[in-house]
């Protein structure tokens, strides 16, 4: 089966699951439903904006020494219509490869 014949989740449940009322994750929930979500299959994960706040620039930076994704790929929120400031504000930018999968 080649890329454009599969079917691919992309999950935002660590940005726009996360935003739910009364509902506030650490940065070890997040990194626990991220290695849940690989587990299931899931193709991409989304993990937020990385310089949103600092418990999200922390959870950026602990991702890429502590998620061993066999089946995802961890990716940013990423505002196209802006790069250069998305670049600056993604200090512990971990694995965008969105294009490069799909391609």
């Amino acid at each position: 089966m080649t890329i454009s014949d599969s079917f691919h989740i992309y999950d935002t449940t660590l940005r726009d699951g996360a935003q739910q009322e009364g509902l506030n994750l650490s940065v070890h929930d997040k990194l626990t439903i991220a290695r849940h979500l690989d587990e299931l299959g899931v193709g991409f994960i989304e993990g937020g904006w990385p310089g949103a706040n600092p418990k999200d620039t922390e959870f950026f930076k602990l991702a890429q020494t502590e998620l061993k994704l066999k089946n995802a790929t961890f990716v940013a929120l990423a505002q196209l219509a802006d790069p250069m400031s998305m670049l600056q504000t993604m200090p512990y930018y971990v694995h965008f490869k969105i294009l490069e999968r799909l391609l």
